[in-house]
């Protein structure tokens, strides 16, 4: 495929990214910036399909540049949600270095212990209240017996669903405390 073919079929499908993006994202909130960068992810994708495409397959272009732009948009959220942990395992551990000046204090003792701040039945009730909000099904129930000891697949079984269901929705409440603030 010459230069001028392959500018054709990435402005005939530039539109593919587009639609991608909104199938994928269409009713969650993502900011303006997250949209452009997942365009941006998608564009990469469709110039890898458009540089690997083999005619010769006897798959449609379409198909082949689906797979390729989703990929990258799914790589691209890894890295972020892996750079984002970084960060918050960097945040903890420069919680616990000295404060400037002050070598008796520590920043963490300026600060809770996330860990222990729902210690108290009174704050497992609030949180259990917060997660309930999420509207996300069975998340009490789920919440309340990982925290009793009970394993995925046992939680499972209770309420009559899939192990992975349960580690889904068990991840989903994590991102949605957190974009509350609450890191427990």
């Amino acid at each position: 495929m010459d230069r001028e073919e392959k500018n054709k079929l990435a402005e005939d499908n530039i539109a593919l990214v587009h639609s991608i993006i909104n199938k994928r994202f269409g009713n969650k909130s993502i900011t303006k910036e997250d949209r452009e960068n997942y365009i941006g992810e998608g564009i990469v994708g469709l110039v890898k399909a458009i540089n690997k495409f083999d005619a010769s397959k006897g798959f449609a272009f379409s198909t082949f540049a689906y797979k390729c732009i989703n990929g990258e948009i799914s790589m691209y959220i890894t890295k972020q949600k892996c750079q984002k942990r970084k960060v918050d395992a960097e945040c903890k551990a420069s919680i616990d270095n000295k404060v400037p000046r002050c070598e008796e204090l520590e920043y963490n003792d300026w600060l809770m212990d996330t860990r222990d701040e729902y210690s108290s039945l009174e704050e497992q009730e609030h949180l259990l209240e917060m997660l309930e909000k999420t509207k996300i099904k069975d998340i009490k129930t789920i919440v309340t017996k990982k925290a009793e000891g009970y394993k995925n697949n046992e939680i499972a079984k209770m309420i009559g669903a899939n192990e992975n269901t349960i580690r889904k929705r068990l991840d989903k409440a994590r991102d949605k405390l957190f974009e509350l603030g609450i890191t427990a």
